[in-house]
């Protein structure tokens, strides 16, 4: 349960980050373009407007941003699913893919005006610069399917009671096994204990805490006389 617990925080926790951070540049740029000093903002010789300028700073600070989350989030999220161990590179090419809407859509204001007749070249430009980790992403997801699969019908056939966790190391048994393959542990005895108990209140604290916990998740004290009472 800790780990489990361990594993989401490192893996939501950048995800939380980069999308709070995101918000707030958001409405920093909104505020930015609608001031009246950069909006009535005019450079002598320069095609673009003051909002203009805005964005694409704002948008640098975005792909600075994002650059921050891949290098971050990346192995964590590789790391959180051994099974799948391509996913990094999947995380990886779609927030490439991410950086580049983004400079597509910030950055238009400014380049646009320069390109004059040739606006059209600004669309192709980026559509060939996201070729590349779009292939990169589809390639990969093709190649992994089979492991993607697997890792999905596993979910499924736990959450269908098709597959049984054992309490002691966490490993997934059939479950018609009395016995887990991992550790030994008697998988009937934990069945016969769990049956009828949806939740254990802590005699010390008095959490709630799930069926097979053996300690508080709030204040540690063993759940042992607990099950054994109401079983």
């Amino acid at each position: 349960m800790a780990k489990k617990t361990i594993v989401s925080r490192e893996v939501y926790g950048p995800v939380i980050r980069l999308a709070v951070g995101l918000v707030i540049l958001v409405i920093i740029n909104a505020i930015l373009k609608n001031l009246p000093m950069i909006r009535t903002l005019a450079i002598p010789d320069v095609p673009f407007s003051g909002g203009a300028i805005v964005s694409v700073v704002i948008g640098i600070i975005m792909i600075v941003m994002f650059l921050n989350f891949r290098r971050d989030f990346a192995p964590r999220f590789q790391a959180a699913l051994p099974a799948f161990p391509d996913s990094g590179r999947v995380a990886s090419s779609a927030i490439n893919l991410g950086i580049i809407i983004i400079a597509y859509s910030m950055f238009d204001g400014l380049i646009l005006p320069l390109m004059r007749g040739f606006s059209w070249a600004y669309s192709l430009v980026f559509l060939l610069i996201a070729i590349a980790p779009l292939y990169g992403l589809v390639m990969t997801l093709y190649r992994s399917s089979e492991k993607i699969t697997d890792l999905l019908s596993g979910k499924v056939a736990e959450a269908t009671g098709e597959l049984t966790k054992c309490s002691q190391c966490g490993e997934t048994n059939p479950s018609t096994a009395k016995f887990c393959t991992s550790c030994g542990a008697d998988l009937e005895s934990a069945r016969e204990v769990v049956q009828g108990i949806t939740s254990l209140r802590c005699p010390k604290c008095s959490t709630e805490n799930s069926p097979d916990a053996k300690f508080c998740q709030n204040c540690g004290a063993p759940l042992s006389e607990t099950k054994q009472n109401k079983a």
